[in-house]
């Protein structure tokens, strides 16, 4: 009885998906992906800003840890960090007491120092030999939490997206917002 029950031929039964559900499924997938590849993009500047935060954060560190080191002041400058510089972002300098460069920090490009929403004079932070924030003239005092503030923003056609960090006066160490 090779025709089964009802008389239907059950070797013809084929097994798969019809087209209709194939292209019902390649439609709901790139739905989904849209959504996601937008939302990523949308959170980029984002991700950028802070990424660039975290270099700062590490360039402060080095900083601190090398004046502390060699028992000289060291500077952190921005100078160079509010504009890209080639296929990068903002550079920031670690300079000796000399003003020679110690080393370099470069941020991704569109990634920039935002002078206008920092607090920092001169667009420099300065560590004396102890590791303290200290200003220009190497006073502690000068140092305070109305020049503390270091912004970063993503800009591409204007600011994208900004993240500020702070250098604590008293300890010289640093606080992400």
């Amino acid at each position: 009885m090779a025709d089964g029950i009802y008389g239907l031929n059950m070797m013809n039964n084929k097994k798969g998906f019809s087209l209709l559900e194939l292209m019902v499924t390649v439609v709901l997938i790139g739905i989904v992906s849209t959504l996601a590849i937008s939302t990523v993009f949308r959170d980029l500047p984002a991700h950028q800003a802070k990424n660039g935060i975290i270099t700062v954060e590490q360039a402060l560190k080095t900083a601190k840890s090398i004046a502390a080191k060699i028992s000289e002041t060291v500077t952190v400058d921005f100078a160079l960090a509010s504009s890209n510089n080639g296929d990068k972002g903002g550079i920031i300098q670690l300079k000796d007491s000399t003003g020679a460069v110690i080393t370099i920090f470069a941020l991704n490009k569109n990634v920039q120092y935002n002078a206008g929403s920092s607090t920092i004079v001169n667009n420099k932070v300065i560590f004396d030999f102890r590791g303290q924030p200290v200003d220009a003239t190497g006073d502690v005092s000068g140092f305070d939490t109305t020049c503390n503030t270091i912004a970063i923003s993503y800009k591409d056609n204007g600011v994208l997206a900004s993240e500020t960090i702070r250098v604590n006066p008293l300890t010289g160490s640093v606080d992400v917002d």
